[in-house]
């Protein structure tokens, strides 16, 4: 299908478009709209800061969260074969996976997990933050280390590991890998040849956007994550050619070019709602500020806004960012992929659709910025301001240091290096900080990777017994005891 630029759309539209990726000093894009039948985009910028290479067609970027959708796609088209069943209990496929209930481990099905209704929090390195080298089987095995905050098939509570098991029973059904699955099973009938994901995609993408985000005002290029052990609810590499392609699937009922990927039915219940998301819970991503309703169905949010139903997800990771959205009954479908993680995806998104679909205007920036909404991360209180110089813990730095465990995330060591204490995770290098004092037994949390610096500011508190520190706590990760 022929995209043709967004300028032929709409002129106006183009320029917002342009301003948005100015504001948040973008350096890469790709912005695609479907609209009744027609596919235009906009390619915006560099595939890496520096460089000349411009974003083409072709250029994949890293789709991070919005690969839930291709997890429960896949399983979707396995389920129309008859191999396989939304309430297959995930321990018939994925024996590894142990939740901290042992019944919830038993009867915990492929539904639960892809419609994110375990109860499981975003906490910890089994949510997103082991390293690369750490099997997934072991991530399964630890998960069972994390608390519930809400009861089983309770409430929506967004949690990452869930999808990639079912990405993982996804394959071991097929009897490949689940990239290659997804690509027997979707990708192939639908000509999406450029679609690559976890350490595959290292060697198997030679045109790509590389990641970016902001260091003290300035835009720096990372490095990007290859990683197996997340791939399925992150790790999809898509270029603009391709998420037409994926788009047009979506608004065409299962059927492209006349040819049928999976059935309606199928494909219309991964868009259906698996739990209501309440008010309290409803971040912009999953529904516009005042939306009566909101749930989560299997890899999607669906939401109504001014009565339109919609279906959309987001995705950022260190260095990228990600969102999709559709309305339906409209034939409307945005894609916005950029290569830096920032807000910008998000204001698109809800600027475009609300142009798109002629909904009343917002100011969406400040919508965006509003850190009263909703957020389904974890929302520990932000330590904005830096310490006060000459500011000194309540013992001696040397009492901190030590060797400190938790059972999910594993060993976190606390050393005294050239007047400062440094924290490294074993398992999760890039949650490596340097603890700067706030008195008395906390210390600002600030990490070493550039894309954690700016947004993970929160107080690290150690609990002492008599005069010696026994426990640290830090806040979106875990709660660690003190070992010999």
């Amino acid at each position: 299908m022929n995209l043709r630029p967004l300028s032929d759309l709409d002129g106006d539209l183009d320029r917002s478009v342009q301003s948005v990726l100015e504001h948040y000093r973008v350096p890469g894009a790709a912005v695609i709209v479907i609209k009744l039948g027609q596919a235009f985009a906009k390619l915006h910028g560099v595939k890496r800061i520096g460089s000349p290479e411009p974003v083409g067609p072709r250029t994949a970027f890293n789709v991070a969260s919005t690969s839930k959708a291709f997890v429960s796609c896949a399983a979707a088209a396995l389920v129309d074969d008859g191999l396989l069943n939304w309430d297959d209990p995930v321990q018939r496929h994925v024996p590894e996976l142990e939740f901290y209930d042992p019944w919830i481990t038993e009867h915990a099905t492929l539904r639960d997990l892809s419609g994110n209704r375990t109860g499981l929090p975003r906490l910890g390195l089994t949510e997103y933050g082991f390293d690369p080298d750490v099997p997934v089987e072991e991530i399964f095995r630890r998960l069972k280390h994390t608390r519930p905050i809400a009861g089983f098939r309770d409430r929506f509570t967004y949690v990452n590991p869930g999808h990639t098991a079912v990405a993982i029973a996804v394959g071991r059904v097929a009897g490949k890998s689940f990239l290659q699955a997804l690509r027997d099973r979707i990708l192939v009938p639908l000509g999406m040849s450029g679609v690559s994901g976890g350490a595959a995609a290292r060697h198997e993408l030679a045109d790509f956007a590389a990641w970016h985000c902001d260091v003290d005002a300035r835009t720096e290029v990372i490095e990007p994550l290859y990683s197996d052990n997340y791939l399925g609810s992150g790790g999809l590499w898509i270029c603009a050619e391709d998420a037409v392609q994926w788009l047009r699937l979506h608004l065409g009922n299962g059927i492209v070019d006349g040819v049928k990927v999976l059935s309606e039915p199928a494909l219309r219940e991964t868009h259906s709602p698996q739990v209501i998301v309440r008010p309290e819970d409803i971040a912009p991503w999953i529904g516009v500020p005042g939306t009566r309703f909101a749930g989560y169905g299997l890899g999607w949010a669906i939401s109504e806004w001014d009565g339109e139903r919609m279906i959309g997800h987001s995705g950022s990771d260190l260095g990228v960012a990600a969102q999709v959205g559709l309305a339906p009954e409209r034939g409307v479908a945005v894609a916005i992929y950029l290569n830096k993680n920032c807000a910008a995806a998000i204001e698109l998104k809800l600027m475009m659709l609300q142009r798109l679909l002629n909904f009343g205007e917002r100011d969406w920036r400040a919508v965006v910025a509003d850190r009263s909404l909703p957020s389904t991360h974890v929302t520990e209180p932000r330590v904005d301001a830096d310490p006060q110089p000459g500011t000194r813990p309540a013992f001696e730095l040397a009492a901190y240091a030590g060797r400190y465990f938790h059972p999910g995330s594993g060993f976190a060591t606390v050393r005294v290096k050239e007047g400062s204490l440094g924290l490294e995770l074993d398992a999760g290098r890039m949650y490596s900080a340097d603890l700067m004092p706030l008195g008395g037994h906390g210390f600002l949390y600030v990490s070493r990777h550039p894309s954690h610096r700016a947004s993970m500011r929160v107080r690290v508190e150690f609990v002492v017994d008599g005069t010696r520190p026994t426990r640290m706590v830090i806040p979106e990760i875990e709660e660690f005891a003190r070992v010999s």
